[in-house]
C-alpha cells in the first residue's frame, strides 16, 4: 500500500505515526483494561453476543477436527515437507523474534488435507457456533517451533510471553483461531498455554498500572508472576483434536520448546 511506503520512507511522518499509535493504545488500555486497541475491543465485545453461550463464557473449546487416522497422514506429509523446504518470516515487533519455520500450506500435498477440513460439513457446523452461519476462513498457516530457537534469553521468541491478539485488520481479521498440533506435543516441546476470559480480566486488573506503563505484560520476568496469580491451562490433546479460542479475550502464549519441535496449523475465521 502507498501510505505504508510513505510512512517507512519519511522519518518525520513515521515518528508522528508511531507516536499517535502509541497514544491511542495507551488511551485504549486506560478505557478497557485490556491490552488491545479500543476499536477492536468494541468489535469483539459486541460480536460475542451472537456466540454460543458456553464459548462466550469460556472463550475456548476443544473440538474433534479430523479422525486420528487422518491426523496421522496429515502429520506425516507435514514432516516430509520440512525435509524439503521451509521459510522464516521476520517480524517487525521490537524485542520479539519470529523463528517459526513456515511451510507453504498451498502445496498440493499439504493443501489436500486442509481442503478436506475446510470443505467438510462438520467443520462448517462447528465453527458457525463461534462466528455465525456466514463466515470465511481469513488465513491458514503451518509452522514449526524448534527447541534451538528458544535459547535466546533476552528477547521474546515465537510469541512466548503472555499477550492478547489484536485480531488483525481488514481481510485478515480473525474472530476465532483454531489450533491443531501436527506433531506429538508434551510439556517439553512447547504446548499452547492460555487463560479463560475471567482469568484474563483478573490478571489485567492485578497488573493494571504495569499495563498502563508498558501497554502489555510481554516480559520474561512476568511469566512466573502471572502464573502465581492463576495457573494457566495447557493444550495437551489427542491426535485430530483442535482448540477453538478467542485470542482477543483469552491471554495466551506459546510454550517454550525445550526438546525436539512442535508442528501446528492455525486456521483463522471471521464473519463475512
Amino acid at each position: 500500500m502507498k501510505y505504508i511506503h510513505i510512512i517507512k520512507k519519511n522519518k518525520f511522518i513515521r515518528k508522528i505515526y508511531f507516536s499517535t499509535k502509541a497514544f491511542y493504545l495507551y488511551v485504549s488500555v486506560l478505557l478497557t483494561g485490556y491490552q488491545q486497541y479500543f476499536h477492536n475491543y468494541l468489535y469483539y465485545k459486541f460480536l460475542s453476543i451472537k456466540r454460543d453461550k458456553n464459548f462466550k463464557k469460556n472463550g475456548h473449546e476443544l473440538i474433534n477436527l479430523i479422525s486420528a487416522s487422518e491426523w496421522k497422514e496429515f502429520s506425516k506429509d507435514v514432516s516430509k515437507s520440512y525435509l524439503d523446504s521451509s521459510e522464516l518470516k521476520p517480524t517487525p515487533t521490537p524485542g520479539h523474534i519470529n523463528l517459526r519455520q513456515y511451510i507453504d500450506h498451498k502445496d498440493p500435498i499439504i493443501y489436500k488435507h486442509i481442503d478436506k477440513i475446510l470443505t467438510s460439513e462438520d467443520f462448517r457446523r462447528q465453527v458457525s457456533k463461534y462466528v455465525g452461519d456466514s463466515f470465511i476462513v481469513s488465513n491458514v498457516q503451518i509452522w514449526r517451533n524448534l527447541a534451538s530457537s528458544f535459547k535466546v534469553l533476552d528477547e521474546e521468541v515465537n510469541s512466548s510471553f503472555y499477550h492478547f491478539d489484536n485480531g488483525n485488520e481488514g481481510k485478515d481479521k480473525a474472530v476465532v483461531n483454531i489450533f491443531m498440533y501436527l506433531s506429538n506435543v508434551t510439556n517439553k516441546n512447547g504446548p499452547f498455554t492460555f487463560y479463560n476470559p475471567s482469568e484474563s480480566r483478573l490478571i489485567n486488573r492485578k497488573f493494571a498500572f504495569k499495563i498502563l506503563k508498558n501497554f502489555n505484560l510481554r516480559e520474561r520476568g512476568m511469566l512466573p508472576i502471572i502464573e502465581s496469580v492463576v495457573s494457566p491451562k495447557t493444550l495437551i490433546c489427542n491426535p485430530g483434536e483442535a482448540l477453538v479460542i478467542d485470542n482477543q479475550i483469552c491471554m495466551h502464549r506459546a510454550g517454550f520448546c525445550y526438546d525436539g519441535y512442535r508442528d501446528i496449523i492455525e486456521i483463522m475465521c471471521r464473519p463475512k
